[in-house]
């Protein structure tokens, strides 16, 4: 599995169970390759045609796999599907197999995908170079492609739009975590699973190591980049009743911790 910390949905605990689990995981190391069809992938698993037909349909039926394309059949000259992973069995094979492969090849389509939508996306926005080539070797690194599955689940791989609506999301979120002092716990209840990392703005980094600091550097590009930067005053301006509200909360947290002992004496007096 890709993290001990991640939360798996339910969905994907029976995928790789049992015999059929088995069949379904050497299915989707296949698809996790190139695209084939059903008779291609039999005879590679030396599997019967009937066998590999009814894993097939349940797999689709699942939204595990998906009909990628077509090709013809030698002999009939009919048009037979091809197969490949869907973004739910990349979702799964990175987060529920225990298959280093198949995870490995999860991981590699994400980050393909990924730093080429990344490069895509500044180009769009005419953002910093330097900083964004940094930040697009994090997001197509391991960590990267985990946290941002982790975050937003798998239905956002299924069209490249999606994902560049993920990164502008992201800017978002880093202009609202960038300027208040209490930023390092609010990663900690975005981000849940991340270690307690505090993040400064002393040192900028030519390496990005953890999810923090990938967003402090996507807000560093916001707040120097000429047209997101009235979007960074914009959003300063309109959420910072929210923050401002979260701080006073933090600090009342912070100022009276709930002492378990004393309640439960308080309570047993007021009882008797």
């Amino acid at each position: 599995m890709a993290t001990s910390q991640t939360i798996v949905p339910d969905w994907s605990h029976e995928l790789f169970r049992g015999r059929e689990g088995k069949n379904n995981e050497r299915i989707m190391e296949l698809l996790s390759r190139r695209a084939m069809n059903q008779y291609q992938i039999a005879k590679e698993l030396v599997k019967k045609y009937t066998t590999i037909f009814d894993r097939l349909r349940d797999l689709e039926r699942k939204n595990i796999i998906k009909i990628v394309g077509e090709t013809e059949a030698k002999k009939s000259h009919k048009p037979i599907a091809l197969y490949g992973l869907a973004s739910r069995g990349v979702y799964a094979a990175i987060f529920q197999s225990r298959n280093k492969r198949l995870q490995r090849h999860g991981l590699n389509i994400c980050s393909r995908v990924f730093v080429r939508l990344w490069d895509d996306f500044l180009n769009l926005y005419n953002l910093d170079a330097k900083r964004s080539a940094i930040l697009g070797r994090w997001i197509g690194s391991d960590q990267g492609v985990i946290f941002m599955l982790a975050q937003f689940g798998h239905s956002f791989l299924d069209r490249d739009y999606h994902i560049l609506l993920v990164f502008r999301r992201m800017i978002d979120l880093s202009i609202f975590l960038r300027e208040w002092q209490f930023m390092s716990a609010l990663v900690m209840l975005t981000f849940p699973g991340q270690k307690d990392t505090v993040v400064g703005r002393a040192e900028e980094p030519t390496r990005i190591k953890t999810p923090q600091e990938a967003m402090m550097a996507l807000g560093t590009i916001a707040f120097n980049h000429p047209k997101l930067r009235k979007l960074y005053d914009a959003i300063k301006e309109a959420d910072a009743p929210l923050l401002e509200r979260i701080d006073h909360i933090m600090k009342e947290e912070q100022a009276t911790p709930l002492d378990v002992e004393q309640t439960g004496s308080e309570a047993r007096r007021k009882m008797a």
